[in-house]
């Protein structure tokens, strides 16, 4: 596929090049004035047309990015013992450890609990991370009668 899109490239930047110099020859033969006339012509829609590209590519973005850092909820809910939850980007790291825990059920751990936009941290010792997640995230879980 690398190779398909070098080809790919390669014949893009020779038809620019052939149509470039097409132009030339043209607005050669054309003189000063008429030149003129037509670079100013054509400048336009190729401005335009360049500028339209770049919010066709831009608006996804400006469109899915809120505030930048800004977390997407203040809002989380924590249900159960040594849950975490991270609201924005998880930098520094999380660590969590839950001892003497009798059993987790089927459905997390948890019941009767509704999550808050999105973010729940229903069973013991689980971390949700709303944003990024640049740092370890480490959970030890010990149950009823194990060692330290």
């Amino acid at each position: 596929m690398a190779r398909a899109r070098k080809v790919i490239i390669a014949v893009a930047l020779a038809v620019f090049v052939v149509a470039a110099a097409l132009w030339l020859v043209f607005l050669r033969r054309q003189g000063v004035d008429r030149a003129d006339k037509w670079v100013t012509i054509v400048g336009f829609f190729v401005s335009t047309a360049v500028g339209l590209a770049g919010l066709a590519v831009a608006w996804p973005t400006w469109r899915q990015s809120g505030v930048p850092g800004t977390p997407p909820s203040s809002r989380a809910a924590v249900a159960a013992p040594g849950a975490v939850v991270v609201v924005g980007d998880n930098v520094a790291g999380v660590a969590t450890d839950v001892a003497g825990v009798a059993s987790v059920t089927a459905g997390g751990g948890t019941t009767g609990v509704a999550p808050v936009s999105g973010l729940h941290a229903a069973g013991p010792g689980s971390v949700v991370v709303g944003g990024d997640s640049r740092a370890p995230i480490t959970t030890r879980f010990r149950g009823p009668g194990t060692a330290s």
